[in-house]
């Protein structure tokens, strides 16, 4: 998804997209090739990478792709980027790296490298809402990704609805959650308190309403610094963890490590505890948004640019 911002600022600048992928749903196969872009889904198959044919530049944004298949792309095209989230150690020389963490630090080599929260990136349907225009005081947006895979949520939208500080909760996923645990969101929606939205086109208009949020440590976590809502970041997988050891942590959002043992108490406690924080919740605010600015696209799309053209 979160290429989708710097495929329109390509686009934008007269460029010819095509994307490749492994996985994708029809509902983002339209919304894509409705802007110009030619979608080409990956068969799964050993030797995908030899279909491929010549290209100018390939930007790779992929946790799949191996380092045998790095060699054969760097044959493949002219030049080479990789958005590298710490998962790659030992690959061919590129020719830009974009590594959007403020705390990890890449280790791959590359003509350039573009590092740290300038280069979080941010679709353009956020940006009108930034200054949260709707903001409800003791309304809550909860998204841990959107399949859920630990099914948190339930337990989480269950004990915060027994708070008189709750005045609302607002749940997204996607429809790829399981159905247990949607059958057991389904049965939440008897509290007044409580909506489920499921495959929802609304999403900044919803994380924008919010006084605080519940989030996985991943993009939906710096959507929501980018529109300035104080928010808690659950870590539930390694690639997340430098949202534990940034120095933004309980400066611009509060991050809580799942990864061992998931604790519902302390989760629940932290955000009561934050929303009843006016002081709180304005710094964490006012921070997050000075460190998401919106502007990453066209960062990245430029160094993208200077290479093709130089």
């Amino acid at each position: 998804m979160r290429q989708i911002a710097l495929i329109e600022a390509l686009i934008d600048q007269n460029q010819q997209v095509f994307l490749l992928c492994h996985e994708i749903t029809q509902e983002l196969v339209l919304k894509l090739e409705a802007t110009g872009v030619k979608v080409c889904q990956l068969e799964a198959e050993v030797d995908w990478v030899q279909k491929l044919p010549e290209m100018n530049t390939l930007i790779v944004d992929d946790y799949n792709v191996s380092d045998a298949d790095f060699e054969q792309l760097r044959k493949k095209a002219k030049r080479l980027v990789l958005f590298d989230d710490n998962t790659y150690l030992n690959l061919p020389f590129l020719d830009l790296i974009i590594n959007p963490s403020d705390f990890n630090r890449t280790d791959l080599l590359a003509n350039k490298t573009l590092q740290g929260s300038d280069f979080r990136l941010v679709r353009s349907e956020f940006i009108p809402y930034r200054t949260r225009p709707r903001f409800k005081p003791g309304y809550i947006f909860v998204c841990l990704g959107g399949s859920d895979a630990q099914a948190l949520s339930v337990a989480i939208c269950k004990m915060l609805l027994t708070s008189q500080q709750v005045t609302k909760i607002v749940l997204a996923v996607s429809s790829t959650c399981d159905h247990r645990t949607l059958y057991a969101l389904e049965g939440l929606k008897s509290s007044t308190k409580f909506e489920l939205h499921i495959d929802s086109n609304k999403l900044p208009m919803l994380m924008s309403d919010a006084d605080i949020a519940i989030t996985g440590a991943g993009g939906s976590l710096y959507e929501l610094m980018f529109l300035g809502v104080p928010s808690i970041a659950l870590v539930v997988a390694d690639n997340q963890s430098q949202a534990l050891y940034s120095p933004l942590n309980n400066n611009a959002y509060s991050a809580i490590d799942g990864r061992e043992e998931i604790d519902i108490i302390n989760i629940v406690d932290t955000a009561l505890l934050l929303l009843d924080s006016a002081d709180k919740k304005n710094v964490y605010t006012q921070q997050s948004a000075k460190v998401v600015d919106g502007l990453a696209a066209s960062r990245i799309c430029d160094a993208i640019l200077h290479f093709i053209r130089h």
